[in-house]
């Protein structure tokens, strides 16, 4: 089980904590199961979901016109710290 605070820890705002937790436990799926699951507005969901996915956290795939969502593995999370680690190192 992935620990919220970690998460918050490593630079994650609630929001994209929600969403990402929301999307491991449902797995792939649309804006509108993601908004109710992790009750997020409706105006934040794409905000964050564009924000999750420049960290590497989620991806999607269009079908149909319509964009699915997928949590990346857990373990993508040790890569996000690896690179925030080389950006602060460059600082």
């Amino acid at each position: 089980m992935i620990n919220k605070k970690i998460l918050e820890d490593i630079g994650l705002t609630s929001g994209e904590v929600k969403v990402y937790i929301t999307l491991l436990k449902i797995g792939e799926s649309t804006t509108g199961k993601i908004i109710n699951d992790a009750q997020i507005s409706s105006g934040k969901i794409y905000e964050i979901l564009d924000k999750l996915i420049k960290k590497g956290l989620v991806s999607f795939i269009t079908r149909e016109k319509t964009r699915f969502f997928k949590a990346a593995s857990p373990n993508r999370i040790i890569d996000f710290l690896h690179e925030k680690e080389k950006t602060l190192k460059k600082k």
